[in-house]
């Protein structure tokens, strides 16, 4: 089943109903209980989604690059592409509605296509430092590295999904000036 995310988008994740859902599917409320257990696991469900989507679009990247600073650099910007194609989608990936009901460990399983993205981009890092085109000297190591990047990223990314219509810039140039800088800076 497809899950119209424009519901969501239109309106916020806060006031994202099953009946809307519903409505958009042409289904009756309680017949969306045949798929979801609740508005919690269809907000999983997107989001595993957009995490998905995102991490393809970042593997493309790594696989077709080699290990070195272009290779971060150009993750970055992916991630920050992504986003803006997708606003919607990373809007998804960023945004958990909890319910008060919901337990911890579920809370955990929502949580846990985020990280995977992480997982991604630490591998890419350390890749890029077992080759020598990075240092990787801090002292949170490699991790500390993955989680700079995945930071600027994930900030450019928010600042264009949220603030689109307020500047008119060529973003690509500014973000890859930006990685490479932060990148020229691990060596």
């Amino acid at each position: 089943m497809r899950i119209p995310r424009s519901t969501a988008a239109f309106r916020g994740l806060e006031s994202l109903s099953l009946r809307a859902i519903a409505r958009e599917l042409g289904f009756g409320p309680a017949s969306l209980y045949g798929y979801f257990d609740s508005k919690e696991a269809i907000l999983e469900t997107l989001g595993a989604r957009a995490a998905e989507s995102l991490r393809g679009s970042l593997m493309r990247v790594v696989s077709r690059l080699g290990d070195d600073r272009s290779m971060l650099t150009a993750l970055g910007v992916s991630y920050v592409r992504w986003a803006r194609a997708n606003p919607e989608d990373f809007q998804f990936l960023c945004q958990r509605v909890l319910s008060r009901r919901q337990s911890t460990k579920r809370h955990a399983r929502s949580r846990s296509s985020v990280h995977t993205l992480f997982v991604e981009i630490v591998e890419a890092v350390q890749r890029a430092h077992q080759a020598g085109a990075i240092s990787g000297e801090t002292p949170g190591g490699v991790v500390h590295l993955a989680f700079g990047l995945w930071a600027m990223a994930h900030g450019l990314a928010s600042l264009q999904v949220t603030q689109r219509s307020t500047r008119h810039a060529d973003f690509e140039a500014i973000e890859r000036a930006l990685f490479d800088a932060l990148v020229t800076g691990w060596r």
